[in-house]
């Protein structure tokens, strides 16, 4: 039995997905900058595409640029920027990589506190923007799904003409987002994180916003992002931010409902159990949750030994020997941190399957405690 709890690391590529890119392996492989018909079919599947990302989060599609990674697409943001960024401490390690590197190089950086339930404090930020160059912040956390109120962050900035990054790569296809009725300068998605495949993101700007390419060498992108486009890849993102806008309310109406199972269920049967955040909006397929006297490297040990995939948080943390960083600036306790576990829910995850991990969690916890 494989149960996979761990769909804010990556998801399945959905089939109908998979259907859409099969041709552009094989059949329709040209090059897009190619003059000839081949690189024109494959042309105009990345513009299709492109609108298909575009209608997902409500901009024009001249303002979507692929490329390989979220990661790639923050960088991109963050070294554009010539002056003080504000973030806060619980940003991706994407962000938070990136802004020490400018550090490094004499940037000013600062970096914001959040509450009990992963909220930053709107006053600190309005002070913290003052002369700042780029505010970058996370529309849902990764590790506990906490969603932050990006409209009145977004106004804020915008009253100050200071430009604004949000990390949207959990939020989209969960959250409705329309830039054109929030003024966000910069966007970042990626497609494997909405049953798309891995390898392709998106950097979104919105009205005149303008960013230095990270990379050069070629006129692909407008000119914004050198290198061959891949178009399998970008035709499959396509595919998937279509299918996320069409079922997006599947995560509220089916997947909420088993996140809410499995924590109530926990929380009820366990001593000392607690769901980190959930005085927050959150992310509907998104529970942390913690275990008192519990190491949680070695619960999610246990539970893999029995077919469920869970994680202590983000991925691209998982080889890291500290514990969550965004539990322990919530919660101002390493030993909270450590004893924190991440279940992510997606489309496939059952009933059945979220009762089977209740009773295996149970069993976990009292086997180690």
């Amino acid at each position: 039995m494989q149960i996979y709890l761990d769909h804010n690391s990556t998801t399945p590529v959905d089939s109908r997905v998979v259907e859409a890119m099969l041709p552009f392996f094989q059949e329709a492989f040209a090059n897009p900058s190619s003059a000839h018909t081949g690189g024109a079919i494959a042309s105009r599947a990345i513009e299709s595409a492109r609108f298909l990302v575009a209608e997902l989060v409500g901009t024009e599609p001249e303002g979507i640029t692929f490329c390989s990674s979220a990661t790639e697409a923050i960088n991109t943001i963050i070294a554009s920027t010539k002056g003080k960024i504000v973030t806060t401490v619980v940003e991706h390690a994407a962000t938070l990589s990136a802004v020490e590197r400018m550090e490094r190089t004499g940037t000013q950086i600062v970096r914001l506190s959040v509450d009990r339930d992963g909220q930053l404090d709107l006053d600190e930020l309005g002070e913290a923007i003052e002369g700042a160059a780029l505010v970058s912040i996370l529309w849902a956390n990764n590790e506990t799904g906490a969603i932050s109120p990006i409209e009145r962050i977004a106004n804020l900035c915008a009253s100050r003409s200071v430009p604004l990054h949000v990390d949207a790569v959990q939020a989209a296809g969960k959250l409705p987002i329309d830039l054109r009725e929030v003024p966000i300068d910069f966007l970042s998605i990626s497609a494997h994180k909405m049953n798309g495949p891995k390898g392709i993101a998106a950097l979104i700007t919105g009205g005149k916003a303008r960013v230095k390419p990270l990379l050069v060498g070629g006129h692909q992108e407008g000119g914004r992002r050198a290198g061959t486009e891949n178009v399998p890849g970008i035709v499959g993102f396509g595919a998937a931010a279509s299918l996320a806008l069409k079922e997006m309310a599947y995560h509220t109406d089916a997947v909420m409902p088993l996140r809410n199972r499995l924590e109530t269920s926990l929380v009820d049967r366990l001593h000392s159990c607690w769901v980190n955040a959930s005085n927050s909006p959150r992310l509907a397929n998104t529970s942390n949750i913690g275990f008192a006297d519990i190491d949680g490297d070695n619960l999610a040990a246990a539970l893999d030994a029995r077919g469920i995939y869970v994680s202590t948080g983000s991925a691209c943390h998982a080889n890291a020997t500290e514990p969550s960083h965004v539990v322990r600036a919530m919660t101002h306790s390493y030993d909270a941190a450590r004893s924190s576990v991440r279940f992510s829910l997606g489309h496939s995850t059952t009933l059945a399957e979220i009762d089977y991990v209740i009773d295996a969690v149970v069993l976990a916890v009292a086997e180690m405690r």
